[in-house]
């Protein structure tokens, strides 16, 4: 059996949860809704479970955790 993490665009976001694209848009950029990009100003994705929780009003797994950003190799933890 294996686990897949189930990753959506805004856009499905959007659709499957009733509310618009650009709503889900702004909950990203604004830091309300965990998701990632591969580089920066690239496309959004969200885990399945992230927008549940946002959908609900609880924070997911992710958000108060540290984060840690690649640089050319190296992991930058942010505090």
């Amino acid at each position: 059996m294996t686990n897949t993490i189930r990753r959506l665009t805004p856009a499905e976001v959007a659709g499957e949860f009733r509310c618009h694209p650009v709503t889900v848009r702004n909950a990203l950029a604004g830091g309300e809704l965990h998701g990632s990009q591969r580089v920066k100003g690239g496309r959004w994705t969200v885990e399945e479970a992230c927008a549940e929780a946002w959908v609900s009003g609880r924070p997911c797994g992710h958000q108060g955790a540290d984060v840690v950003e690649l640089k050319r190799g190296a992991a930058v933890r942010k505090t």
